[in-house]
Formats: C-alpha cells, sequence, structure tokens
C-alpha cells in the first residue's frame, strides 16, 4: 500500500495570496492585451470610414 503525503505550508495565507498575485497579474496581462487588439481594430474601422468619406467627396 502507498502511502500518502501531504505538504502543510508554514504560512498558508502567505502562499494563498502569492499565488492570486500570479493568476490576478496574468488575467490582467490578457485583459490589457484585449483592450489593445479591439483599440486597433476600431481605430483600423475609423480609417477605412475616412477614407470612404474622403473618396466620396471627390
Amino acid at each position: 500500500m502507498r502511502s500518502v503525503k501531504y505538504i502543510c505550508l508554514k504560512d498558508l495565507k502567505a502562499e494563498h495570496d502569492r499565488w492570486l498575485h500570479k493568476v490576478n497579474a496574468a488575467e490582467e496581462k490578457r485583459r490589457s492585451i484585449e483592450k489593445l487588439q479591439r483599440a486597433k481594430q476600431r481605430e483600423d474601422e475609423t480609417w477605412v470610414r475616412f477614407y470612404r468619406y474622403c473618396l466620396e467627396r471627390t
């Protein structure tokens, strides 16, 4: 029979906070990348509308 070993951290709250910080940092990075992608897409759409407007005016 195999024995199961449990690891008990000396400071569980500190480890929990460290893990949460890591997860939150990754989530924030993902959100900022998505935000930049949306901004780039809006900028591209704005330029397309601008060029269409300019072509209609000539």
